[in-house]
Protein backbone atom coordinates (compact mmCIF):
# COMPACT_ATOMS: atom_id res chain seq x y z
CA UNK A 1 0.00 0.00 0.00
CA UNK A 2 3.33 2.25 0.82
CA UNK A 3 4.86 1.78 -2.27
CA UNK A 4 1.39 2.23 -4.02
CA UNK A 5 0.95 5.72 -2.63
CA UNK A 6 4.57 6.38 -3.53
CA UNK A 7 4.26 5.69 -7.36
CA UNK A 8 1.01 7.32 -7.53
CA UNK A 9 2.78 10.65 -5.56
CA UNK A 10 5.49 9.98 -8.23
CA UNK A 11 3.27 10.04 -10.73
CA UNK A 12 1.71 13.21 -9.76
CA UNK A 13 5.09 15.15 -9.45
CA UNK A 14 6.13 13.51 -13.25
CA UNK A 15 2.86 15.10 -14.34
CA UNK A 16 2.98 18.33 -12.39
CA UNK A 17 6.84 18.44 -13.98
CA UNK A 18 5.98 18.00 -17.11
CA UNK A 19 3.25 20.40 -16.88
CA UNK A 20 5.94 23.50 -15.85
CA UNK A 21 7.88 22.36 -18.32
CA UNK A 22 5.70 22.74 -20.95
CA UNK A 23 4.40 25.92 -19.78
CA UNK A 24 8.13 26.91 -19.36
CA UNK A 25 8.59 26.15 -23.31
CA UNK A 26 5.75 27.91 -24.17
CA UNK A 27 6.49 31.25 -22.52
CA UNK A 28 10.12 30.99 -23.77
CA UNK A 29 8.54 30.36 -27.33
CA UNK A 30 6.13 33.33 -26.74
CA UNK A 31 8.77 35.54 -25.60
CA UNK A 32 10.90 35.00 -28.49
CA UNK A 33 7.93 35.69 -30.91
CA UNK A 34 7.08 38.77 -28.82
CA UNK A 35 11.27 39.65 -29.17
CA UNK A 36 10.74 39.04 -32.84
CA UNK A 37 7.13 41.34 -33.03
CA UNK A 38 9.50 44.58 -31.24
CA UNK A 39 12.15 44.27 -33.58
CA UNK A 40 9.40 44.24 -36.25
CA UNK A 41 7.52 47.22 -34.77
CA UNK A 42 11.02 49.03 -34.63
CA UNK A 43 11.89 48.59 -38.24
CA UNK A 44 8.43 49.81 -38.96
CA UNK A 45 8.81 52.88 -36.88
CA UNK A 46 12.33 53.85 -37.98
CA UNK A 47 10.83 53.13 -41.39
CA UNK A 48 8.24 55.72 -41.19
CA UNK A 49 10.66 58.57 -39.78
CA UNK A 50 13.04 57.69 -42.83
CA UNK A 51 9.83 58.00 -45.11
CA UNK A 52 8.60 61.31 -43.44
CA UNK A 53 12.27 62.92 -43.31
CA UNK A 54 12.79 61.98 -47.06
CA UNK A 55 9.05 63.76 -47.80
CA UNK A 56 10.14 66.67 -45.89
CA UNK A 57 13.15 66.83 -48.05
CA UNK A 58 11.79 66.60 -51.24
CA UNK A 59 9.54 68.69 -50.60
CA UNK A 60 12.01 71.74 -49.41
CA UNK A 61 14.22 70.85 -52.46
CA UNK A 62 10.98 71.30 -54.72
CA UNK A 63 10.15 74.97 -52.78
CA UNK A 64 13.52 75.74 -53.52
CA UNK A 65 12.95 75.05 -57.55
CA UNK A 66 9.70 76.84 -57.24
CA UNK A 67 11.64 79.57 -56.18
CA UNK A 68 14.25 79.94 -58.37
CA UNK A 69 11.82 79.80 -60.75
CA UNK A 70 9.81 82.65 -59.71
CA UNK A 71 12.89 84.17 -59.13
CA UNK A 72 13.57 84.15 -62.85
CA UNK A 73 9.95 84.74 -64.10
CA UNK A 74 10.43 87.90 -62.34
CA UNK A 75 13.86 88.61 -63.92
CA UNK A 76 12.23 87.55 -67.48
CA UNK A 77 9.19 90.11 -66.99
CA UNK A 78 11.58 93.15 -65.90
CA UNK A 79 14.28 92.44 -68.93
CA UNK A 80 11.25 92.31 -71.54
CA UNK A 81 9.81 95.90 -69.74
CA UNK A 82 13.23 97.78 -70.25
CA UNK A 83 13.59 96.23 -74.36
CA UNK A 84 13.29 99.51 -76.10
CA UNK A 85 13.52 102.28 -73.17
CA UNK A 86 16.15 104.66 -72.45
CA UNK A 87 17.00 102.70 -69.62
CA UNK A 88 18.10 99.28 -71.04
CA UNK A 89 21.69 98.48 -70.38
CA UNK A 90 22.86 96.22 -72.73
CA UNK A 91 22.84 92.80 -70.94
CA UNK A 92 19.42 93.30 -71.67
CA UNK A 93 18.62 92.39 -75.02
CA UNK A 94 16.54 89.51 -76.47
CA UNK A 95 19.44 86.80 -76.50
CA UNK A 96 19.44 87.52 -72.81
CA UNK A 97 15.66 87.07 -72.32
CA UNK A 98 16.15 83.99 -75.16
CA UNK A 99 18.88 82.21 -72.64
CA UNK A 100 17.37 82.91 -69.69
CA UNK A 101 13.98 81.78 -70.91
CA UNK A 102 16.15 78.30 -71.63
CA UNK A 103 17.02 78.16 -68.55
CA UNK A 104 13.64 78.40 -66.91
CA UNK A 105 12.57 75.70 -69.40
CA UNK A 106 15.47 73.95 -67.60
CA UNK A 107 14.29 74.52 -63.96
CA UNK A 108 10.71 73.74 -65.08
CA UNK A 109 11.95 70.09 -66.26
CA UNK A 110 14.07 69.45 -63.06
CA UNK A 111 11.36 70.81 -60.92
CA UNK A 112 8.97 67.94 -62.58
CA UNK A 113 11.34 65.37 -62.65
CA UNK A 114 12.06 65.83 -59.31
CA UNK A 115 8.55 65.69 -58.55
CA UNK A 116 7.74 62.66 -59.99
CA UNK A 117 10.58 60.71 -58.56
CA UNK A 118 9.62 61.95 -55.15
CA UNK A 119 6.49 60.82 -56.05
CA UNK A 120 7.30 57.13 -56.69
CA UNK A 121 10.40 56.90 -54.07
CA UNK A 122 7.18 57.82 -51.75
CA UNK A 123 5.26 55.69 -52.85
CA UNK A 124 7.21 52.40 -52.53
CA UNK A 125 8.77 53.58 -49.10
CA UNK A 126 4.80 54.31 -48.19
CA UNK A 127 4.03 50.69 -49.86
CA UNK A 128 7.19 48.53 -47.46
CA UNK A 129 5.79 50.91 -44.66
CA UNK A 130 2.13 49.07 -45.07
CA UNK A 131 3.47 45.97 -46.14
CA UNK A 132 5.35 45.20 -42.76
CA UNK A 133 2.30 46.70 -41.09
CA UNK A 134 -0.29 43.48 -42.25
CA UNK A 135 2.93 41.32 -41.70
CA UNK A 136 3.04 42.37 -37.86
CA UNK A 137 -0.61 42.62 -37.53
CA UNK A 138 -0.85 39.24 -39.05
CA UNK A 139 1.72 37.48 -37.04
CA UNK A 140 0.48 39.46 -33.49
CA UNK A 141 -2.99 37.85 -34.15
CA UNK A 142 -1.54 34.35 -35.03
CA UNK A 143 -0.01 34.61 -31.87
CA UNK A 144 -2.62 36.14 -29.29
CA UNK A 145 -4.39 33.40 -31.46
CA UNK A 146 -1.87 30.89 -30.16
CA UNK A 147 -1.61 32.13 -26.56
CA UNK A 148 -5.47 32.33 -26.16
CA UNK A 149 -6.33 28.80 -27.45
CA UNK A 150 -3.18 27.51 -25.10
CA UNK A 151 -4.83 29.41 -22.19
CA UNK A 152 -8.16 28.77 -22.84
CA UNK A 153 -7.27 24.77 -23.02
CA UNK A 154 -4.93 25.48 -19.74
CA UNK A 155 -8.01 27.30 -17.82
CA UNK A 156 -10.60 24.78 -18.38
CA UNK A 157 -8.48 21.27 -18.21
CA UNK A 158 -5.90 22.47 -15.64
CA UNK A 159 -6.62 21.63 -11.96
CA UNK A 160 -3.55 23.98 -10.17
CA UNK A 161 -4.02 27.84 -10.14
CA UNK A 162 0.05 28.44 -10.83
CA UNK A 163 -0.57 26.70 -14.03
CA UNK A 164 -3.66 28.80 -15.29
CA UNK A 165 -1.76 32.22 -14.14
CA UNK A 166 1.34 31.11 -15.50
CA UNK A 167 -0.61 30.56 -18.71
CA UNK A 168 -2.40 34.21 -18.10
CA UNK A 169 1.15 35.29 -18.13
CA UNK A 170 1.81 34.61 -21.59
CA UNK A 171 -0.99 36.75 -23.04
CA UNK A 172 0.44 39.81 -20.38
CA UNK A 173 3.95 39.01 -22.64
CA UNK A 174 2.11 39.92 -26.08
CA UNK A 175 0.73 43.14 -24.40
CA UNK A 176 1.83 44.39 -21.41
CA UNK A 177 -0.25 46.90 -21.10
CA UNK A 178 -3.15 44.19 -19.88
CA UNK A 179 -1.13 43.72 -16.59
CA UNK A 180 -3.84 46.07 -15.24
CA UNK A 181 -6.52 44.23 -15.53
CA UNK A 182 -7.48 41.43 -13.47
CA UNK A 183 -6.27 38.10 -13.51
CA UNK A 184 -7.84 35.70 -16.39
CA UNK A 185 -10.02 38.65 -17.54
CA UNK A 186 -9.73 37.46 -21.46
CA UNK A 187 -12.81 39.09 -22.51
CA UNK A 188 -10.92 42.75 -21.47
CA UNK A 189 -7.86 41.71 -22.41
CA UNK A 190 -9.36 41.65 -25.87
CA UNK A 191 -11.42 44.28 -25.72
CA UNK A 192 -8.61 46.82 -24.84
CA UNK A 193 -6.72 45.35 -28.38
CA UNK A 194 -10.24 45.70 -30.50
CA UNK A 195 -10.54 42.26 -30.45
CA UNK A 196 -12.76 39.84 -29.81
CA UNK A 197 -13.73 35.93 -30.10
CA UNK A 198 -15.63 34.49 -32.90
CA UNK A 199 -15.61 30.52 -32.45
CA UNK A 200 -12.77 30.95 -30.92
CA UNK A 201 -10.41 32.85 -33.15
CA UNK A 202 -9.38 35.65 -32.15
CA UNK A 203 -10.27 38.41 -35.00
CA UNK A 204 -10.83 42.08 -35.06
CA UNK A 205 -14.17 43.45 -32.88
CA UNK A 206 -15.23 45.54 -35.62
CA UNK A 207 -15.76 42.48 -37.69
CA UNK A 208 -18.21 40.54 -35.20
CA UNK A 209 -19.78 44.36 -34.76
CA UNK A 210 -20.61 44.17 -38.59
CA UNK A 211 -22.35 40.75 -38.68
CA UNK A 212 -24.45 41.59 -35.61
CA UNK A 213 -25.28 44.96 -37.32
CA UNK A 214 -26.19 42.81 -40.03
CA UNK A 215 -28.34 40.43 -38.33
CA UNK A 216 -30.07 43.57 -36.77
CA UNK A 217 -30.75 45.24 -40.61
CA UNK A 218 -32.58 41.38 -41.34
CA UNK A 219 -34.56 42.04 -38.57
CA UNK A 220 -35.60 38.15 -38.45
CA UNK A 221 -33.64 37.50 -34.91
CA UNK A 222 -35.65 36.08 -31.83
CA UNK A 223 -36.03 39.19 -29.51
CA UNK A 224 -32.76 37.65 -27.27
CA UNK A 225 -30.73 37.71 -29.76
CA UNK A 226 -31.86 41.05 -31.28
CA UNK A 227 -31.59 42.46 -27.21
CA UNK A 228 -28.11 40.62 -27.52
CA UNK A 229 -27.25 42.20 -30.17
CA UNK A 230 -27.93 45.87 -30.02
CA UNK A 231 -27.08 45.30 -26.43
CA UNK A 232 -23.42 44.20 -27.72
CA UNK A 233 -23.12 47.11 -30.18
CA UNK A 234 -23.33 49.48 -27.84
CA UNK A 235 -21.38 48.31 -25.64
CA UNK A 236 -18.42 48.03 -28.01
CA UNK A 237 -18.86 51.57 -29.14
CA UNK A 238 -18.63 53.16 -25.61
CA UNK A 239 -15.87 50.73 -24.55
CA UNK A 240 -14.71 52.00 -28.02
CA UNK A 241 -14.65 55.74 -27.41
CA UNK A 242 -13.88 55.64 -23.89
CA UNK A 243 -10.55 53.71 -24.25
CA UNK A 244 -9.62 56.06 -27.87
CA UNK A 245 -9.62 59.26 -25.63
CA UNK A 246 -7.11 58.38 -23.57
CA UNK A 247 -3.32 58.19 -24.16
CA UNK A 248 -1.04 55.41 -24.12
CA UNK A 249 -0.06 56.01 -20.81
CA UNK A 250 -3.22 56.30 -19.58
CA UNK A 251 -4.60 53.03 -21.14
CA UNK A 252 -3.36 50.55 -18.50
CA UNK A 253 -4.55 52.32 -15.89
CA UNK A 254 -7.93 53.53 -16.62
CA UNK A 255 -8.66 51.06 -19.58
CA UNK A 256 -9.72 48.59 -17.25
CA UNK A 257 -12.24 50.82 -16.15
CA UNK A 258 -13.73 51.48 -19.41
CA UNK A 259 -14.45 47.49 -19.58
CA UNK A 260 -16.13 46.92 -16.33
CA UNK A 261 -18.54 50.39 -17.11
CA UNK A 262 -19.44 49.01 -20.62
CA UNK A 263 -20.04 45.40 -19.12
CA UNK A 264 -22.30 46.81 -16.28
CA UNK A 265 -23.97 49.17 -19.50
CA UNK A 266 -24.28 45.82 -21.35
CA UNK A 267 -25.60 44.23 -18.30
CA UNK A 268 -28.49 46.74 -17.74
CA UNK A 269 -29.01 47.46 -21.39
CA UNK A 270 -29.74 43.31 -22.12
CA UNK A 271 -32.22 43.27 -18.86
CA UNK A 272 -34.07 46.49 -19.86
CA UNK A 273 -34.38 45.61 -23.30
CA UNK A 274 -35.55 41.69 -22.73
CA UNK A 275 -38.56 42.70 -19.97
CA UNK A 276 -39.92 45.14 -22.37
CA UNK A 277 -41.41 49.14 -22.81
Amino acid sequence: MRILLILVASLIFSTSLLAAEANLKGKSEIAQKKAELDALDKQISELETAANAATKKDRAEMAQKKAELDALDKQILEMKLKVGSSSVRSTDNADAIRSMNDQKSNLGKQLEDLKKESYQENKDRWNEVSRLKIDYNNKRRALINKAVANYQKVATSASDQETKDATWQELVIIYPESNKLPMHNLEGYLSMQELALNDGKVVPAKSILSEKQKRLAKGNSTTNNVCTDKCELDKSARESECIRTMTPSDLPLFGPQCIQRARDYYKNCKAACLSGP
